[in-house]
């Protein structure tokens, strides 16, 4: 499945004002399964990655990375592969930054 150009806010990163201000993050996901029979629903997915995101508070990008990619594993055993990135558009001018992970299970 892939999930592209998910925006939300909130907190995330270690600046004092990030730790008070929400901020806009997007996310961009490809899972790979083995199909079957069930399908992945990406529905549930993006709304289990803005849940952790928004609740953990994370302070570094990677810490939310290695926790949302081994959270989903668990909880689809069927996962073989999973790409992530967080991206912060609007926390320095003129770029996005970010980070990413790619977990082969």
């Amino acid at each position: 499945i892939i999930i592209k150009n998910f925006e939300f806010e909130t907190i995330i990163g270690v600046l004092d004002f990030e730790r008070v201000t929400p901020q806009k993050v997007v996310v961009n996901c490809e899972i790979f399964y083995e199909y079957n029979g069930k399908y992945l629903d990406y529905a549930e997915v993006s709304s289990i990655i803005k849940d952790i995101i928004q609740h953990k508070e994370f302070e570094i990008i990677e810490d939310s990375l290695g926790y949302i990619s081994d959270f989903l594993k668990n909880e689809y055993l069927n996962i073989t592969k999973i790409d992530l990135e967080i991206l912060k558009p609007d926390i320095l001018e003129n770029m996005v930054v970010g980070a990413k992970i790619l977990k082969v299970y």
